[in-house]
């Protein structure tokens, strides 16, 4: 068996100040494990890649 792990740690303030980027564009990953604040209110003002969150 074969494996090969990856992993690319940085600690911020992902919504705001997201760290995965290469090229100017968010570095996409086949899984993301996270703990959010999830009572934490957000607002997309401010936000370098507001357009992740299309939903709102």
């Amino acid at each position: 068996m074969n494996v090969t792990v990856n992993i690319l740690l940085v600690n911020d303030d992902t919504l705001f100040n997201p760290l995965h980027i290469a090229d100017g564009e968010l570095i996409r990953f086949d899984r993301v494990v996270s703990n959010p604040p999830f009572s934490q209110n957000y607002s997309r003002e401010g936000m370098q890649f507001s357009g992740r969150f299309t939903h709102q």
